[in-house]
């Protein structure tokens, strides 16, 4: 008699994620294709030990606080660690798992994010030498989100301060204000970008120069998206002031030694 697959059996085989049952003891009890796809451990291989013995060392503390937590009954969401390959090196995933009411059984599915993961730590590399955050606005949702450069820039801590767009706008003077609160306007309205050098105090109280620029994604005649960067300039605007002053100076000196010389040469004239 052939057994009929049971509805899990059937999503798990159509999906591309890793996805698992587990069980409150720390084992895995059911993988799909995907494990041996990425991580290349067979099911009887991932089945056989406790998962625990895959993750990598770094991550085993936040990877137990997270099984307590799915042992309490609270969901998990976008939760990230690294699992040991068979064929040495590591995976970084993406969990996202839940318990079953009234069941020791956890259902999971986790995402290879490890390339993500190395462009957006390339990202960040980039965005430190060039000094430049980036920013993205879904007005949809009204979810502000901020590059890791972007807190850096701000000097704001971004375990404790979440973005909003009324409150990011303090961290610019009325003077700069004056400038950018039309511009944002416009952008919010029709889409058009803007692109400002302007006065910026950070969260400590730090004066800085920025550059500001942004655009939009407009759908159906309507913006639903706005990303921008902010650039530090102020090591830029303090050396071309710098050159400015000496310029003035040199003029100013040059000046000075032209009228000098002029009125040697209006005594020597007056002598003769």
């Amino acid at each position: 008699m052939v057994r009929e697959s049971l509805p899990y059996e059937r999503f798990f085989a159509l999906s591309v994620d890793l996805c698992c049952i587990a069980d409150t003891e720390g084992f895995i009890r059911v993988v799909n294709a995907g494990w041996e796809r990425v991580l290349g451990w067979t099911p009887v291989e991932l089945t056989a030990r406790p998962y625990i013995e895959l993750v990598h060392p770094d991550d085993v503390p936040a990877t137990v606080e997270i099984a307590g937590a799915l042992a309490r009954g609270e969901a998990v969401q976008r939760f990230v660690n690294r699992y040991r390959c068979k064929g040495g090196g590591y995976r970084r995933l993406e969990w996202s798992a839940t318990m079953q009411p009234g069941e020791a059984t956890i259902y999971a599915i986790a995402r290879d994010v490890t390339e993500a993961s190395r462009g957006a730590a390339r990202r960040v590399e980039i965005e430190q030498v060039a000094g430049v955050g980036s920013w993205e606005l879904d007005l949809e949702s009204n979810e502000v989100r901020w590059s890791e450069w972007m807190f850096a820039i701000h000097e704001a801590d971004p375990a404790r301060y979440q973005p909003k767009v009324d409150d990011a706008l303090r961290f610019y003077p009325p003077e700069a204000q004056v400038e950018l609160l039309p511009a944002l306007g416009r952008l919010m309205t029709s889409g058009a970008p803007y692109d400002l050098e302007l006065p910026f105090v950070t969260a400590k109280g730090r004066r800085l120069w920025v550059r500001a620029s942004a655009a939009a994604e407009i759908r159906a005649g309507r913006v639903v998206r706005a990303f921008g960067t902010i650039q530090d300039m102020t090591a830029q605007r303090e050396a071309a002031e710098a050159l400015r002053i000496d310029a003035e100076r040199h003029r100013l000196a040059q000046s000075a030694a032209g009228v000098g010389g002029g009125r040697g040469v209006d005594r020597d004239a007056q002598a003769r």
